[in-house]
């Protein structure tokens, strides 16, 4: 693998600073660019003095370490990418502390010519929800969209999964080297990703990874993206930092609504309330991109295309629907909530399918709020929405 100086000096700095992002954009913005700062006996020895004490120990001005890295991750099949290479993602450079420095296992997508969604979630993710995150993302990626998650258990994996099974490749961004293998469960799904797309991290080979390089390697799985899609997880969980990572860096946000009584359903309800985009299919995303990325897209103009096909011929009136539906099998009330139970036996007492109006004033239940506890039901599958805003049992 050919190298040039400026990524030596890159390498340097980083070396230097612990390869911790946040210190390398403080001191490339204080002091100037890696070369400038170790070519001058002034700026080092002041960038020395300000660093912590634990970083000085350590601390060498010379490049021989930089260069040993670079032998390792050639002899092991890791690229090294800077900032200033062609390869490196443009919308990646626009996050706060961009990394200097990317360390890939497998081939680097070309990201400046993908459209680009994350996907991520709980890693103790509901049954539901795995199944729901893998369908998602094999959808997206038969339409042409370019999955991205972090390999963990749970959402994660599932997204990688999907689009894995679609035929399509995938990013796995980790939070140590790309030559560590964790989970360890993962370890068929990771040489899967490394033929089939890539591993990336701003971490060197053969670094574990810590809470804090979770924190930092969720800004970017946002920044490499275009959309940020958030399954499952509590309030206080990392994917919520994802989110946030999202919302500062100008990414779209989508969350996936669940129940309100289920801990997992508490992140993404709350930033629905915020103003996430609420999805409950491939389709919500494929819309929002496809006008701007007909080309890229252009096997989801097929899929939108067919989704309205099927929806025209399915139109029949109020007679037909209610015959369609004699035989609409006994949900399982007491699994719902108290909105949804009302909702559900009044369908199944109807036992034909009826217009979202006619529920809500029949069971005096609010419009806001009848929309979100259809939404619920749709997702659970015991109800079935047909045109023109009517529900029937499933």
């Amino acid at each position: 693998m050919e190298y040039t100086e400026d990524i030596l000096y890159k390498l340097w700095l980083n070396i230097l600073c612990g390869h911790n992002p946040m210190y390398i954009e403080k001191y490339i913005k204080k002091y100037g660019s890696a070369e400038t700062i170790y070519s001058s006996d002034e700026l080092y020895k002041s960038l020395l003095s300000d660093l912590p004490l634990s970083f000085r120990l350590k601390a060498r001005r010379s490049l021989e370490p930089a260069k040993e890295l670079i032998q390792y991750c050639n002899d092991n099949g890791i690229s090294v990418i800077s900032i200033d290479d062609k390869r490196y993602p443009s919308r990646l450079a626009e996050v706060y502390a961009p990394p200097q420095i990317l360390y890939v296992k497998g081939e680097m997508p070309d990201f400046n010519n993908l459209v680009c969604i994350s996907i991520v979630g709980s890693r103790k993710c509901s049954d539901y929800g795995r199944k729901f995150t893998y369908d998602l993302a094999n959808k997206l990626a038969k339409a042409g969209v370019f999955i991205i998650s972090g390999m963990a258990l749970g959402a994660d994996s599932s997204a990688h999964k999907g689009s894995l099974d679609a035929g399509s490749n995938t990013a796995a961004v980790l939070a140590g080297g790309v030559d560590i293998i964790y989970p360890n469960q993962n370890k068929s799904l990771y040489n899967k990703i490394i033929t089939n797309g890539a591993v990336i991290s701003e971490r060197p080979p053969g670094v574990t990874g810590r809470a804090s390089f979770y924190r930092e390697r969720n800004r970017i799985i946002a920044g490499l993206s275009h959309g940020v899609v958030i399954i499952e997880g509590e309030l206080s969980s990392g994917t919520k930092l994802t989110a946030n990572w999202a919302v500062s860096s100008n990414r779209d946000l989508f969350a996936v609504p669940g129940k309100p009584t289920d801990k997992g359903s508490a992140l993404p309800n709350s930033l629905i309330k915020n103003s996430a985009k609420l999805i409950v299919s491939a389709e919500d995303i494929i819309e929002e991109y496809i006008s701007v990325y007909p080309k890229e897209l252009k096997y989801g103009i097929d899929l939108i295309d067919e989704n309205k096909q099927k929806k025209n011929t399915s139109e029949t009136s109020a007679e037909d629907i209610t015959y369609n539906f004699q035989a609409a099998p006994k949900p399982d009330f007491d699994s719902f909530d108290e909105k949804q139970q009302i909702v559900l036996k009044y369908l199944y007492k109807a036992n034909s399918a009826v217009h979202i109006n006619d529920i809500s004033r029949d069971c005096s239940i609010d419009m806001t709020e009848l929309s979100f506890t259809i939404i619920q039901l749709l997702m659970a599958r015991v109800i079935k929405q047909h045109p023109g805003e009517y529900y029937s049992i499933s």
